[in-house]
């Protein structure tokens, strides 16, 4: 396993604001996904807090691949060309990010409920119909790291 890798934490890192573009579904079922998937659950276990989720764009890679969980130290999802589909209603929200020092910031604009889409790493199609509150919340943040969005611009 390649554990070179780190947590990008300078949020001016042109990573962190390129778009991921989809994988193709022979990507979505390689060897350097899988394996860069390995790399980012090791970072996310070694985070002193525990990590809620990790994007690609935060190691580095412009894979659009990110990783998250249901619950806190529970099972992590690895999720390829994950997409918001919809969107319903509107909050203002507290949030941190690993690539962003400081610390967690008040007055982020986040969606109450979404619809989104994603492949696991046999191709599998998964979709959550209306996430809400604090997952809602954590899958529009891996979907902006995606697509080159730090969530210090949407704060209100």
């Amino acid at each position: 396993m390649n554990t070179l890798r780190s947590i990008i934490t300078d949020p001016s890192a042109p990573a962190l604001h390129q778009v991921c573009p989809d994988l193709t579904p022979e990507q979505v079922a390689g060897q350097e996904v899988w394996d860069l998937a390995q790399v980012m659950n090791w970072l996310m276990e070694r985070t002193p807090h525990g990590a809620w989720g990790l994007a690609a764009p935060q190691v580095g890679s412009n894979l659009r691949v990110c990783l998250f969980r249901y619950a806190l130290r529970g099972e992590v999802q690895v999720a390829a060309n994950l997409h918001i589909t919809r969107r319903w209603g509107e909050r203002k929200v507290e949030e941190e990010c690993l690539s962003v020092p400081g610390g967690p910031r008040s007055g982020i604009r986040r969606s109450e409920r979404v619809s989104a889409t994603w492949l696991d790493l046999k191709g599998m199609r998964h979709s959550f119909r209306r996430a809400n509150g604090d997952f809602a919340q954590l899958l529009e943040h891996e979907h902006d790291h995606l697509e080159g969005v730090l969530y210090t611009e949407r704060e209100i």
